[in-house]
């Protein structure tokens, strides 16, 4: 054979290898467009891109009706699709000028927890806090970004310190601050911007709550972990209980002197209602609270104390003292209430007492 001969088929066999590769991969790249999952996938972004289309026309005439309703509605509908939802509702939140429309599409954007979410939410704040924006809607947007992930957001909420203006805002930027970060990064963050006084003062404040915090929690495991078998042990849950300690930690005292049932537990609660002195919302509540604790232990002493009670001039404190001789069921107490029926100067504390004498006359049947 001669050489053009050879040369020839040569030719014809790396031509057809070309084919026969060429259809390979064709059919190759057909098969991996048309298996189960890849069908379903474009279905999926087709029908959520029809959805989309139908709702954004539904929304458009929400918002010129002004209809809150449906647009709370379209947008809830909308929020199932989870983070494939967020460019819609970025668009919807684009779309409308309602501050009240605005913050549904926010609130809702914060419940998909999902980075999508976290950055569009970013995106939005950049762009609507240039302009003449509602407080309240910059509002949510932070609220929202600390609800689906504001421990990796402490930088991202600094920044916005930095920036904000609104007194009630910083206020909201400094709770998540307290929320997600703590003392080393605080410190960290001061110490770069020495030159803000205006950061460097909330900063300090967000440093002193974490400081707090972390000692009530101390306090906490303190208290939780008394002996009271001990006399040091109660004398400590009494200087707590009448101290201006936060409140949880008194209302935690007041727990386990209940839990103790013990008659110096019990004689450190009367004394503290008889020489009670304090003025304070947070005085009154532990004070109420103790007057539920001695009506679940049914103790006959604190009987006596509640007539002084019931001439106390705050009206919430002698409707709870009605309710604890109702929960208490002594039917001795039934003249008391009587009189409290009679000649209480508050409608609310006489119908309590009518109730508490029904509870204790269906009690002694």
């Amino acid at each position: 054979m001669s050489l053009f001969g050879r040369i020839g088929i040569i030719n014809i066999i790396v031509f057809a290898l070309i084919v026969l590769v060429t259809v390979g991969f064709i059919l190759l790249h057909k098969t991996e467009v048309e298996t189960p999952e890849k069908v379903t996938e474009q279905l999926a972004r087709k029908v959520l891109k029809e959805k989309s289309e139908i709702l954004i026309e539904q929304l458009q005439q929400a918002f010129k009706e002004q209809n809150t309703k449906q647009v709370s509605s379209l947008i809830r509908d909308t929020s199932r699709e989870g983070p494939a939802a967020i460019p819609f509702l970025m668009s919807s939140f684009k779309e409308s000028n309602q501050p009240e429309f605005q913050m549904i599409i926010v609130k809702t954007m914060g419940t998909i927890p999902h980075q999508t979410t976290v950055e569009a939410l970013k995106k939005l704040y950049s762009e609507y806090i240039n302009e003449q924006s509602n407080s309240d809607v910059r509002k949510e947007m932070i609220l929202a970004l600390s609800r689906i992930d504001g421990r990796n957001n402490f930088e991202t909420f600094v920044t916005y310190l930095k920036e904000e203006k609104h007194p009630p805002l910083r206020k909201v930027l400094c709770d998540c601050l307290v929320a997600t970060g703590d003392i080393p990064k605080i410190d960290s963050v001061i110490k770069a911007n020495q030159d803000n006084q205006s950061l460097i003062q909330d900063l300090t404040a967000v440093k002193n709550t974490l400081a707090k915090k972390e000692t009530e929690r101390d306090e906490t495991v303190e208290i939780k972990q008394l002996d009271l078998s001990a006399p040091e042990g109660i004398d400590k849950l009494e200087n707590i209980l009448k101290s201006d300690r936060p409140l949880g930690l008194r209302l935690l005292a007041l727990q386990k002197l209940e839990k103790a049932n013990s008659a110096e537990a019990v004689k450190v609660l009367m004394a503290y209602l008889e020489s009670f002195q304090g003025t304070n919302d947070n005085d009154k509540i532990v004070k109420l609270n103790v007057l539920v604790t001695l009506t679940r232990l049914r103790i006959n002493e604190a009987r006596l104390l509640v007539k002084k009670l019931l001439k106390n001039e705050d009206g919430e404190i002698r409707r709870q003292t009605v309710e604890f001789l109702g929960g208490f069921g002594d039917e001795a107490s039934i003249p008391l209430l009587n009189q409290v029926v009679s000649n209480d100067l508050s409608s609310e504390v006489q119908q309590k007492a009518r109730q508490s004498i029904q509870k204790i006359k269906e009690r002694n049947k």
